[in-house]
């Protein structure tokens, strides 16, 4: 199979799998598993950029969601780990969030299971939620 191939194999693979998590609310298969597909492409892209698109799922963030879904506007960005996976890429994710908030502070957090692709953000205002 040539390289370019495989690239669009592997594109079709995962748009399949994120409208499968995103659009149907009905996975396939594993997280984890969805993350190697992804990791694939990222490398395969890194290896050969000329074949890269602005298609790519690795440009793209998720898909479509659900239409039950409404929009918001945070006043605030939420940010992500960016999967963090190891010590070091959690260091740099720390890191990246000091110097977003100009900070040289030691940084305090709660961490807490979640229920992949699901967030909230709430706010409080004069010690009220």
């Amino acid at each position: 199979m040539s390289v370019n191939e495989e690239l669009t194999q592997l594109t079709s693979l995962i748009r399949y799998h994120l409208h499968r998590y995103h659009v149907l609310d009905d996975p396939e298969i594993a997280d984890s598993e969805y993350d190697d597909l992804f990791g694939k492409l990222v490398a395969l892209e890194a290896a050969h950029p000329e074949l890269v698109t602005d298609e790519s799922p690795t440009r793209r963030v998720g898909a479509k969601p659900l239409s039950e879904f409404v929009s918001v506007r945070h006043e605030l960005a939420m940010l992500s780990l960016d999967k963090c996976s190891t010590e070091e890429e959690l260091a740099d994710w720390i890191e990246r969030c000091k110097n977003r908030l100009e900070s040289t502070e030691p940084l305090a957090f709660t961490c807490e299971p979640k229920i992949d692709g699901v967030a909230v953000a709430l706010i409080y205002e004069n010690g009220r939620l």
